[in-house]
């Protein structure tokens, strides 16, 4: 009881550190912003789940995304490239006027779908969009799972990746 307690004590925190640094909603675009796409699914989250918590705790929370790349499959076999992926949650409480690491949380990975260069960039990089899309969802899952909150948001299915669109390069 008291560690379900402590969970969502940290989840209204979050939500209010997070809920004031972030725009209103934000998407990735262009194949980039996927650690800001991330926070904003984190902020909505808490939003949506803790607003009535009182205030025990100041906890400060950080969304990185140090890996984000498309690279070549394959050298000598291939021409696709695949996305590659890493984002970091970094969560600190603030205790006598010091901040101290309370948990740190990486998912990585590379996305399912490879394809040449040109379908990736394709449309101002859709399908590096949609990609992103899975791999938030994935990852934000990932991030509450280990912090032992559940998972309330229903659309996380990967049901996007149906959406990627191959195309082939000239």
């Amino acid at each position: 009881m008291q560690q379900m307690q402590a969970n969502m004590e940290i989840s209204r925190a979050f939500s209010e550190n997070l809920s004031r640094t972030l725009p209103q909603n934000y998407a990735v675009e262009s194949g980039r912003g996927v650690d800001l796409a991330l926070a904003k699914k984190m902020s909505d989250y808490f939003d949506a789940s803790t607003g009535a918590l009182p205030k025990t705790q100041e906890l400060y929370i950080s969304v990185s995304a140090p890996l984000w790349e498309l690279g070549y499959t394959s050298f000598l076999t291939s021409e696709d490239y695949n996305l590659s992926y890493g984002l970091n949650l970094n969560v600190q409480e603030k205790l006598n006027d010091q901040l101290n690491p309370v948990t740190a949380i990486s998912c990585s990975g590379v996305a399912k779908e490879t394809m040449p260069l040109e379908a990736w960039q394709a449309d101002d990089y859709k399908n590096v969009n949609v990609a992103a899309e899975a791999i938030v969802n994935k990852c934000f899952t990932q991030f509450m799972t280990a912090m032992g909150l559940p998972v309330i948001d229903k659309s996380i299915d990967g049901s996007n990746q149906a959406q990627l669109q191959k195309t082939q390069a000239p």
